[in-house]
């Protein structure tokens, strides 16, 4: 109970799905001086590849979304540039979305010995640098990968 008394507010939580649409209507409708056109690194904002997304990936992101927050009221989202952290005192779920290679990414705050490692799937990413937090990757494309991956949600969250 002390905990929640120290975490700071979060604002109010959106639809990853509106915030994308919203965002990337705005940087449509702006002119060709603005910072987004002249931006290097567009393309590895999560605004944009959520933007770039197929309806099929957005799903199993709005899923894990969903998911996550849906734990407990002591989840807390930050949308980052590059990642989206779920935390409660410390971030256990770092997730970024990558339209290209059809995949959603997780790193969970989990010790990647204690889990069983499939190819393709999961990875152990401790001595790999990467955004976010967390040294367990687990590789999305498609609903049922996510089916077997909330065990280690629910895990990361307990542990967290």
């Amino acid at each position: 109970m002390l905990e929640l008394v120290h975490v700071p507010k979060t604002s109010k939580l959106n639809n990853p799905k509106m915030v994308a649409e919203a965002k990337s209507l705005s940087s449509s409708q702006s002119t060709p001086d603005t910072s987004s056109e002249n931006d290097p690194y567009l393309s590895q904002r999560m605004s944009y590849r959520l933007s770039q997304s197929s309806a099929e990936l957005r799903d199993i992101y709005d899923a894990v979304y969903q998911f996550l927050i849906g734990l407990g009221d002591d989840v807390q989202v930050k949308e980052l540039k590059l990642y989206t952290a779920f935390k409660r005192l410390k971030n256990f779920v770092c997730m970024e979305i990558y339209p290209q290679a059809r995949t959603v990414t997780l790193f969970l705050k989990l010790e990647p010995s204690s889990v069983a490692l499939e190819s393709g799937f999961t990875r152990d990413v401790s001595n790999v640098g990467h955004f976010g937090t967390g040294d367990l990757q687990v590789t999305l494309k498609s609903m049922a990968d996510f089916e077997k991956t909330q065990p280690l949600l629910l895990r990361a969250y307990e542990g967290g």
